[in-house]
């Protein structure tokens, strides 16, 4: 299959791409716009998996022994992907990328040692399974607790508080600034959040409160958040998190891409 990627505009520092797939009889094109260079290849490798028919073969499945997982499940299949119910540790086995809901982060941490989820997730991330975690799903990818005496999957190198705003009454929702999923605010939904207290060096910060306290972050192909995407109609978290799964996916020999760039002033 042969894509052309055309870019033929831009204007107030945004590149539009018009891209082209002949794996059909006829051309079927997307256009994408992409507001820094940062994420152009993602942005593009996205366009490219939509049209090729990648993107109804990926696979992500959610973690459903407790929490949220209905809601994700939801959204993933809104965005046209195979999102399967994770309990059993043979059904990590075809995953893309694995998506670790919110919920009770104690109960959900038993349910996965009684099911013996703990270590085939952990091998699995080191042979680069992509992982989201939201809320307690932060919690169990965190490698310690700075509140709170747990085993977690310690695959993050970041320190998590649990429960830092306090109880469920103090929930609340605020809109985030996290350029990684465009300049518009993101509305995010916080219920007995966790926050991120320390960050390694290897770990990107994605968004902060507006006291710097840290809510969102990212290690390679590894995703936490404190908040709930879920609960919203804003769909570009878990965009975002699909274009984590397709960078592994998307190197097919048998794919060329012809790049022709003119910017028009």
């Amino acid at each position: 299959m042969i894509f052309h990627v055309l870019c033929f505009e831009t204007y107030d520092s945004t590149l539009v791409f018009w891209v082209m797939g002949n794996r059909f009889a006829q051309y079927q094109s997307e256009v994408v716009h992409v507001k820094c260079n940062e994420s152009l290849l993602s942005s593009v490798v996205w366009c490219i998996m939509s049209l090729s028919g990648n993107r109804q073969d990926m696979k992500v499945g959610v973690l459903a022994l407790q929490g949220t997982f209905i809601e994700h499940i939801g959204i993933l299949r809104q965005l046209g992907v195979e999102a399967p119910p994770i309990r059993l540790p043979h059904e990590l086995n075809t995953l893309d990328g694995l998506i670790i809901p919110g919920g009770e982060s104690t109960t959900m941490l038993r349910l996965m040692k009684s099911f013996g989820l703990i270590q085939p997730i952990r091998e699995m991330t080191r042979d680069g399974l992509a992982i989201w975690g939201t809320c307690a799903g932060m919690v169990l990818l965190a490698k310690s607790i700075s509140n709170y005496e747990m085993e977690t999957l310690g695959l993050m190198d970041m320190k998590i508080r649990r429960n830092a705003f306090g109880s469920q009454i103090d929930s609340f929702e605020v809109d985030l600034e996290i350029p990684a999923v465009g300049e518009k605010p993101f509305h995010a939904v916080f219920i007995r959040a966790p926050v991120i207290k320390e960050a390694g060096p290897g770990v990107k910060i994605l968004s902060c409160l507006s006291d710097s306290t840290i809510v969102a972050a990212r290690q390679n192909r590894l995703l936490a958040c404190a908040f709930h995407p879920e609960f919203t109609n804003d769909l570009r978290f878990h965009s975002y998190f699909l274009n984590m799964v397709s960078q592994k996916l998307s190197h097919n020999p048998e794919d060329r891409i012809l790049q022709g760039i003119q910017l028009v002033s």
